[in-house]
């Protein structure tokens, strides 16, 4: 069957967020390459003296907004309705509370040490302005483990729904098209577009490439793995059988296959050592007398000469008057704050759709690493769960935390 462009992007989309599937869009063409970051505004003290900005929301665009000003002279007050900084930003440990939308509550448990990135957990290496901000903050980075040749792939349609190490798909399909290839060559398939030389340089590729036999057929390898591991002295293993080329050709692999391969999955993927909210506290250090958590805005006006906010706060009900205000909060909560916007404008906030994300995490012994011998990585399922994300830090102590859902769509809203 063939797949769409579209429906590529989909299942990106769903394997590796909206990062991802936005860099697969700009590969296929479909959505325009955006400008290089070009680094913080260059704004030297007093650029922005006797002048008051009020920000709307503590998330890592209103900390980095208001420090940047901060250095460059600005008054700067930042209003925040949780009791925390980040935004979605949010790493859980033991003694949490989580309320959700439905009413009902839950309290972390984890053993001290452990934790659950409910939202961002990885850092692309490409990543500049956060990797800068680490570096000048001095926050702790250490690798996050996106990618594992021994996690799984599991689809019920294929293989009569047993897991496949990923290994031994990618690989074995390296060693299938290889084989395909290299006898199309020998056949005279590309006599026109390549030379004499040329061919037989590329068969020789191939041959690696694949670890194809002498007579360029690819009838397994040890890159695929082992049905028997290799032993002391003279004991060199069973090599797996390969998969069946047809198994590896059906698209509900593909995804899974291609995922390390997404730009903004490539590694090296990092995470701070401790949490991956370690980066708003690096600001909420900064910043601390400028933020005010528990401040739930309830009016946006905007006025000849600035903006007046309305908050509560401890139960009272406060105003503060800037010359600008910049709004870092979600849209369907700024839709529900009285305002004086424009219509146009309204129906803009209004009308913008967010998706749905579901992250599901427990504690457990870590059986993937005693049993499966699997250390970090990402192996992935065709149910509504989507994958099992295992951790990336502190392998070989008795408990981890194991992310078992990571889905968005439909089916995170079921």
């Amino acid at each position: 069957m063939k797949i769409s462009r579209r429906e590529f992007v989909r299942r990106v989309g769903i394997l590796g967020g909206v990062g991802a599937a936005h860099v697969a869009m700009e590969a296929l063409g479909l959505a325009p390459v955006p400008v290089s970051y070009a680094g913080p505004p260059s704004l030297p003290p007093p650029y922005g003296k006797r002048v008051k900005v009020v920000i709307l929301g503590a998330g890592i665009a209103g900390l980095t907004a208001g420090y940047e000003l901060h250095k460059a002279g600005y008054e700067v007050t930042i209003l925040e309705a949780r009791d925390r900084v980040g935004g979605r930003n949010w790493t859980i440990r033991r003694g949490a509370h989580v309320k959700l939308e439905d009413g009902t509550e839950q309290h972390c448990t984890f053993d001290d040490g452990l934790y659950f990135n409910a939202g961002p957990a990885r850092i692309p290496s490409n990543h500049q302005a956060v990797l800068g901000y680490c570096r000048e903050f001095g926050v702790e980075l250490q690798v996050e483990v996106n990618s594992n040749r021994s996690a799984l792939l599991l689809n019920e349609q294929v293989n009569h729904g047993q897991p496949l190490q990923q290994r031994q798909v990618i690989n074995d399909t390296r060693g299938h098209v290889s084989e395909l290839l290299a006898k199309a060559i020998r056949r005279g398939a590309l006599d026109q577009e390549m030379t004499a030389s040329d061919k037989e340089r590329v068969v020789e590729f191939l041959r690696a490439y694949g670890d194809l036999s002498p007579d360029l057929f690819y009838k397994g390898s040890t890159r695929s793995g082992y049905r028997a591991l290799p032993g002391a002295g003279t004991d060199e293993g069973v090599p797996r059988d390969p998969i069946d080329l047809r198994m590896l050709l059906d698209e509900n692999l593909w995804a899974g296959v291609l995922f390390e391969d997404i730009f903004v999955m490539q590694a090296t993927m990092l995470q701070p050592v401790g949490g991956m909210d370690r980066i708003p506290a690096a600001f909420e250090k900064r910043l601390r007398s400028q933020i005010r958590l528990g401040a739930r805005v309830s009016e946006i006006r905007k006025l000849p000469d600035g903006v007046r906010i309305v908050y509560g706060r401890a139960g009272e009900t406060a105003s503060i008057t800037a010359a600008y205000a910049i709004v870092t909060i979600p849209l369907p909560v700024l839709a529900r704050i009285e305002n004086n916007f424009s219509p146009p404008f309204r129906r803009a906030i209004t009308n913008t759709a967010y998706d749905n994300a579901v992250k599901i995490a427990w504690q457990s012994p870590r059986f993937w690493e005693t049993e499966a011998h699997i250390y970090g990585g990402i192996s992935f399922v065709n149910r509504e769960t989507r994958l099992v994300w295992y951790p990336s830090e502190s392998f070989q102590t008795s408990n981890g935390i194991l992310l078992g859902c990571y889905n968005t769509g439909d089916d995170a809203k079921r």
